[in-house]
């Protein structure tokens, strides 16, 4: 089975490049490959919710799958320039729901924790492989970003028509 990140595919299925060509040791489970020493942070795997959640690093020199791999400075360019507008969005108060406040919060952090990866370091790890779908690896700061996105949009839609549109009418 491949996911993608990192710019490619990696194989979930067999531990990724971390496990040797037989993922199953003696009575089914993941076994390491003992060429990889603990000093290759970049091979790091460890199962964490059997047949659910597996922690596997991947550096993700991209976006969501990958998209825009390697172009880093368009990268953060894109992501300061969206994170600027919703701050702007939450200081002038045209966002004053708990909901759309919370959701422009949402965007800032996931937005913030993968803005400081992609400039400390050149690229994104991710860590989160849920091994019961095939989806690519994700990070935290990328559940802050979809939950965050999707809390924005269940409030633009549904909620400022009725709530801050009319308050942002009203005082100006």
């Amino acid at each position: 089975m491949e996911h993608w990140a990192a710019g490619g595919p990696h194989r979930t299925g067999s531990g990724s490049e971390i496990l040797d060509g037989d993922p199953s040791g003696p009575g089914g489970e993941r076994r390491a490959d003992p060429r990889l020493s603990s000093a290759d942070p970049a091979d790091a795997y460890a199962p964490c919710i059997p047949g659910i959640l597996e922690l596997t690093r991947v550096h993700n020199y991209g976006a969501a799958w990958s998209s825009l791999s390697g172009k880093v400075v368009v990268l953060l360019v894109v992501t300061g320039a969206l994170m600027v507008a919703v701050a702007w969005l939450l200081i002038k108060k045209i966002v004053r729901h708990p909901l759309g406040v919370t959701a422009g919060l949402f965007l800032l952090g996931g937005g913030l924790g993968n803005m400081i990866d992609r400039v400390l370091r050149g690229y994104v790890v991710d860590m989160l492989d849920c091994t019961f779908i095939e989806f690519p690896v994700f990070n935290v700061a990328d559940c802050f970003v979809v939950c965050g996105t999707i809390a924005a949009l269940v409030y633009y839609i549904w909620i400022y028509p009725n709530t801050d549109a009319k308050n942002w009418e009203k005082d100006h």
